[in-house]
């Protein structure tokens, strides 16, 4: 889990069927020591571990993400020129244990990622 290290979260409040988490990323987290020295960025794969991290917050449950349907990168994230952000989210069950994912990571400014996920078939 990168809750521990990577980021923390600060608040948590319900928009109708989205639930919207304000999290602060850590600067002194060891991922940023070889993602890149001197020049800080949050690896995609860090991006879509929070988004998991947090639909499993909503869902109750661990999570496992099969099938994604589109990953977009917009815009950069550093731990510096962004040190708070939001993780919205919106899950969806599908039945037979299976869920449907909407999220994106954004600032007042800016979106960052966007993210869709379902199950396969």
């Amino acid at each position: 889990m990168l809750i521990k290290d990577y980021y923390s979260i600060l608040s948590t409040r319900v928009e109708g069927s989205e639930v919207i988490f304000e999290v602060s990323l850590n600067p002194e987290c060891e991922v940023y020591k070889g993602h890149f020295p001197g020049a800080p960025i949050s690896p995609g794969v860090c991006s879509v571990e929070m988004i998991k991290e947090c639909a499993e917050a909503v869902a109750g449950k661990a999570l496992m993400i099969t099938n994604l349907q589109s990953c977009r990168f917009l815009n950069l994230i550093t731990p510096s020129s962004l040190p708070a952000a939001f993780v919205k989210i919106k899950l969806l069950e599908n039945g037979g244990g299976t869920w449907s994912l909407i999220s994106s990571i954004f600032s007042e400014e800016m979106e960052y990622v966007s993210l869709k996920a379902a199950p396969k078939g």
